[in-house]
């Protein structure tokens, strides 16, 4: 089952990256997608909201496998919303498939290789600058 969860929920339990160990700036918002991003799990991703505040959106994809075409074009309508309001999208462990996809679209290149981390902790810094 895919999900896209805000990280204030996200299961704390023997996970060492866990939000409850984090600290997230409150203009930063920060979801953590799961599961394979096909047709109907892409729609979830349209489901993610700001707050007038926001200023930056961190889309934690460690447990991503994949995505099709449906979930990069919901990813490209979330880009279009930020670029819109001014808040900049950081994505954090793409996997291997997902990233390919990116390329290929030309969707890495627009959001930009700067926003592209390896790891959270390097989002949540970059995000923090930013403030």
């Amino acid at each position: 089952e895919s999900a896209v969860t805000g990280w204030k929920y996200a299961d704390a339990v023997n996970d060492t990256d866990s939000l409850d160990l984090k600290v997230v700036p409150k203009n930063v918002r920060v979801y953590e997608i799961s599961g394979p991003m096909f047709f109907g799990a892409a729609d979830k991703i349209l489901d993610i909201s700001f707050k007038d505040y926001t200023k930056c959106l961190i889309l934690r994809m460690r447990a991503v496998p994949s995505v099709d075409a449906t979930a990069m074009n919901s990813l490209e309508e979330l880009y279009k919303k930020c670029e819109k309001k001014g808040i900049r999208l950081i994505l954090s462990h793409v996997n291997p498939q997902p990233m390919s996809v990116m390329k290929k679209s030309g969707f890495y290149k627009r959001v930009g290789k700067e926003n592209f981390c390896e790891h959270i902790d390097q989002a949540l810094s970059i995000a923090e600058v930013m403030m």
